[in-house]
């Protein structure tokens, strides 16, 4: 009984430890990760003061135009803990002059949806979080809840200075980065559909940068017998003639796969798996008809697959 309490009391004072030792942990990573901040929004306003960039732009042609800076110094995040201290020049905002390039501490990240800070503009800002991703993963292995353990801080500047940590309002409003650098992702347009917040307008990726992605099934083949012109991808055939259709798919992270084929006709035929056939009689009372066959796919989470090139074809129909 004695060696039963003495185990139960070893495995207290050890958990004790252990969370003990975790908040203690939390608390520096998040302290080191916003005095780096601080440090690197110094230095960007010691260049400032000192104006240690305006005869390199001015170098590169830089003019002075409608009252704006001759250089803009701004903090750019490329990735969710690496950033870029940079100073613009006017005119040339696409050749940065680099400063210097930062990484946050390990296990400490920018929370997504922002891309640093400009100076000179208005209060902009952005959160950090520790231990944010490794909380993640151990919640869904363990399903159960932990976020809560997470720790965040806004951080808000005003030309620089570190005016408050908390005021939500101001969060935001930075440089224009990567889709990475805003800490979301740049979908695949056949293979992936967006999820959650989109960013568009960035040069890297213009239309698809979004919070997360999810996989979409993909049509990998579709071909017909007899077989279509493959650089119009259609086929002409006499009035009542039959077309047999096959295809093949994909289903990314799926687990099952439908969908339906639209003959272009008005008929249509649902279909299920990854690979299959069918085939169908065309009519036509005119003296020329055109119909587009159209394949459809659809996984069980209810994601459509994109139309592509190779998901439809033409189908020409002469008397």
């Amino acid at each position: 009984m004695r060696i039963i309490k003495l185990l139960f009391s070893a495995i207290i004072i050890f958990l004790l430890i252990t969370v003990t030792g975790f908040f203690i942990a939390r608390e520096s990573l998040l302290f080191w990760g916003t005095s780096k901040i601080k440090n690197s929004l110094r230095t960007l306003t010691l260049s400032k003061s000192r104006d240690s960039f305006i005869s390199q732009c001015k170098q590169l042609g830089s003019t002075f135009v409608n009252g704006e800076d001759l250089v803009t110094y701004r903090l750019r995040f490329l990735s969710s803990n690496e950033y870029l201290l940079e100073a613009v020049c006017s005119q040339f905002s696409f050749d940065p002059i680099l400063i210097e390039q930062v990484v946050l501490p390990n296990f400490v990240t920018k929370v997504p949806g922002t891309s640093g800070f400009i100076l000179g503009s208005r209060p902009n800002g952005i959160e950090l979080q520790v231990f944010s991703e490794e909380i993640s993963k151990i919640s869904d292995a363990i399903k159960i809840d932990l976020t809560g353990l997470s720790r965040k801080q806004a951080l808000i500047a005003d030309n620089g200075v570190i005016i408050s940590d908390g005021e939500d309002r101001f969060i935001g409003g930075g440089p224009v980065t990567s889709c990475n650098g805003y800490g979301y992702e740049c979908c695949q347009d056949v293979s992936q559909t967006g999820i959650g917040d989109k960013i568009t307008g960035l040069v890297d990726c213009e239309k698809s940068c979004y919070s997360a992605c999810a996989t979409r099934p993909v049509v990998l083949s579709f071909n017909s017998n007899p077989l279509f012109d493959p650089q119009a991808r259609s086929l002409e055939i006499t009035n009542e003639a039959t077309v047999e259709f096959t295809y093949v798919a994909d289903a990314g992270k799926a687990t099952t796969v439908g969908g339906v084929l639209d003959f272009g006709d008005g008929k249509k035929l649902p279909i299920s798996g990854l690979a299959g056939q069918s085939s169908h009689t065309y009519s036509c009372a005119r003296a020329s008809c055109e119909y587009t066959v159209r394949l459809v796919l659809e996984d069980n989470w209810g994601v459509e697959s994109a139309e592509t090139n190779i998901s439809k074809i033409k189908i020409i129909v002469r008397k």
